[in-house]
């Protein structure tokens, strides 16, 4: 009956509500490295591009007034399950740009696409196919790398989520605890209501204020006219605005010199 169809379709909310939907993408991604995934309202997002003039860079909102959207991204901890897979997903062309051209961008979107199907957690036929029966839909999903109508700025979506402080000193977010090691690569939004589900937290505050002042001066340096920084300087500039609790938290020397240079010779020094 109708009625009937209204209560599972209520059901099937519930089971599927804001919090349970991060739980199992966090479920999902977490061992694969990708182990940011912060929730927050699309709407947020998108009043913050239109009011730069971007209206172009809006996110699909859905049916909802709030309607989730999911930040993405990693800390150093991507490094492990990144290099265990070039050593076997691409063990013969990891090295060679034709064949594998931006290998951690096809890690990330192959990862993100594997975890939005919501796989069942395991257990009987009949206990997987309860398990992720009525998973959500995904209105639009945008990656770091994505151009034109693809685009999403990752860094207002970083601020405007809650999740870490954007710095106009050096150009990066600075999170409370990871400091700015942290790397943006996707914002999901799922046909799924943010009411009453999650408590979004208010714009972030700068972690680390006093260290604006060299961070300025040291950019200033690098950004004058005539100036040829190489890719180390860049890394100073990032360790000037990493607090000393945050430092634990650096990427490791290789995965530094594949963010910077792509040097991919430093995914076999992952392996070692």
């Amino acid at each position: 009956s109708l009625l009937d169809s209204l209560l599972v379709d209520r059901e099937m909310a519930k089971k599927w509500n804001a919090a349970v939907v991060v739980d199992r993408l966090r479920e999902c991604l977490g061992p694969r490295g990708i182990d940011i995934v912060h929730p927050f309202a699309v709407q947020r997002y998108n009043q913050n591009v239109v009011g730069m003039g971007k209206a172009e860079w809006t996110m699909p909102e859905g049916s909802h007034p709030s309607t989730l959207a999911v930040l993405i991204g990693n800390t150093k901890q991507l490094w492990g399950p990144l290099c265990e897979h070039m050593a076997t997903a691409h063990r013969d062309d990891w090295h060679n740009e034709k064949k594998c051209p931006a290998p951690v961008d096809a890690y990330v979107e192959q990862v993100v696409a594997e975890a939005l199907a919501f796989p069942a957690r395991g257990g009987t036929a009949e206990a997987e196919l309860a398990d992720s029966e009525g998973a959500p839909s995904v209105l639009e999903a945008r990656f770091s790398h994505g151009h034109g109508k693809r685009f999403v700025h990752m860094q207002r979506a970083c601020a405007v989520s809650g999740f870490a402080h954007f710095s106009p000193h050096c150009f990066l977010n600075v999170h409370a605890v990871y400091g700015p090691w942290i790397s943006l690569r996707s914002v999901v939004v799922l046909d799924v209501s943010m009411d009453n589900d999650l408590a979004v937290p208010p714009y972030p505050k700068n972690p680390y204020p006093e260290a604006d002042d060299a961070i300025a001066a040291e950019l200033a340096k690098l950004t004058t006219k005539g100036a040829k920084p190489d890719w180390k300087a860049w890394v100073a500039l990032r360790d000037l605005a990493t607090s000393e609790s945050a430092r634990v938290h650096r990427f490791s020397e290789p995965q530094i010199r594949y963010h910077y240079i792509y040097d991919r010779k430093a995914f076999f020094e992952g392996q070692k």
